[in-house]
């Protein structure tokens, strides 16, 4: 199967270099048995939305392929598929069994504008000490979503999980990128990784620090690590992507990114104990 998706595209030019992708006639399979519980590392994405029925159908093929996870106590279930111009497809029983509809906006950026609210207050660069890391491992943590996790504990490592598997891409020489932080004064503010394939890149989780949000962290971080991107790494076309109902999208329009294709996920997981 061809993935048109640019965002699925770019997702898997990372994936490939940790985790397995298999093609199949009509989808394919992102594994991680190293890291079952990155739910981005372990999905499927199929060549067209779902319509009735499929719900059995997509949890029986997800269960075939990924046989480390439990069938009588499933952590996770995650599909995705090519944007669709011919059908919208049918939610209803993937709603009803307890998924949810995510929607995300790609973003796509050959040039850059600075921001009205950037801040040159900070200091914006590669992160290279272990000092740095660690901070940039805590904001991940900090900003990661709570209904993934039953305390902080269980999100930094999970961060701390996805940080060292980055750094090891881009220090091992299997993959290209850095990732950035924003500082104010000694303390990371901001974070966000890039990461490149010829003339493509894409960014990966940019966080703010909660308690320096609305400061122009974000779009100031967003526009000096772009500019690094295109200068050094040569790149012709940068990629991102936002929740369609967040207000990050709007962000990274203020520096010159455009929306370019509305995606489209179903994802169920096993709700954290307390």
């Amino acid at each position: 199967m061809d993935i048109s998706s640019l965002a699925r595209k770019t997702d898997i030019m990372y994936n490939k270099q940790f985790s397995e992708i298999i093609n199949k006639d009509n989808y394919v399979v992102i594994k991680s048995p190293k890291s079952p519980n990155y739910h981005w590392g372990n999905y499927i994405i199929y060549d067209s939305p779902p319509q009735l029925g499929d719900l059995k159908k997509w949890q029986k093929q997800f269960h075939e392929e990924f046989e480390y996870y439990d069938v009588e106590n499933p952590s996770h279930y995650l599909f995705t598929w090519n944007p669709s111009m011919k059908s919208d497809g049918n939610f209803s029983e993937f709603l009803k069994a307890g998924y949810e509809l995510d929607k995300g906006i790609a973003l796509t950026a050959q040039t850059l504008i600075k921001s009205k609210k950037h801040n040159d207050s900070l200091r914006v660069k590669k992160i290279t000490s272990l000092e740095e890391w660690e901070q940039a491992t805590v904001n991940r943590a900090l900003g990661a979503d709570e209904k993934y996790f039953s305390s902080f504990e269980a999100s930094y490592e999970f961060a701390k999980e996805r940080m060292t598997e980055f750094k090891e891409y881009i220090q091992n020489g299997s993959g290209s990128g850095d990732w950035f932080g924003a500082f104010m004064g000694q303390q990371l503010v901001g974070g966000l990784g890039i990461y490149f394939d010829g003339d493509i890149g894409r960014f990966q989780m940019v966080s703010t620090h909660h308690e320096h949000r609305r400061k122009g962290v974000c779009s100031t971080l967003v526009y000096e690590a772009a500019k690094t991107a295109f200068a050094e790494y040569k790149v012709k076309t940068l990629v991102m992507e936002a929740d369609a109902d967040y207000h990050a999208a709007k962000i990274y329009e203020s520096v010159g990114f455009k929306p370019t294709e509305v995606n489209q996920a179903l994802t169920w997981w096993k709700q954290p104990s307390i």
